[in-house]
């Protein structure tokens, strides 16, 4: 999967009055760190209002066996190697209303 993908399921956390009553103006997303091999994913939106959400993928569990170059082989894990929570992806979006017809 690519890097995109975490922005579509960060966006699926926009409340559904946004989706449907606006358009994307811009948005500006930033990757920070590969889903590990189990892990689950959840999708975050906070709205800052006058159209502006920040959006993130929160990734909790896997395997440690897949961590990082460099990374402590306990950090992030618990007794059985998951991995704590820790943010995958992270994004800022802006919207504006639609016009009506």
């Amino acid at each position: 999967m690519n890097n995109v993908v975490y922005l579509s399921w960060a966006l699926e956390a926009l409340p559904k009055a946004t989706r449907e009553g606006a358009y994307l103006s811009s948005l500006r997303g930033q990757f920070k760190r590969e889903l590990k091999l189990g892990a689950s994913a959840m999708p975050l939106c906070a709205d800052e209002g006058e159209g502006k959400f920040r959006l993130g993928v929160i990734a909790n569990g896997g395997s440690r066996a897949c961590a990082s170059p460099g990374a402590s082989s306990s950090e992030n894990a618990g007794p059985t190697g998951a991995q704590g929570p820790y943010m995958a992806a992270a994004a800022e979006s802006f919207w504006k209303p639609r016009l009506s017809a």
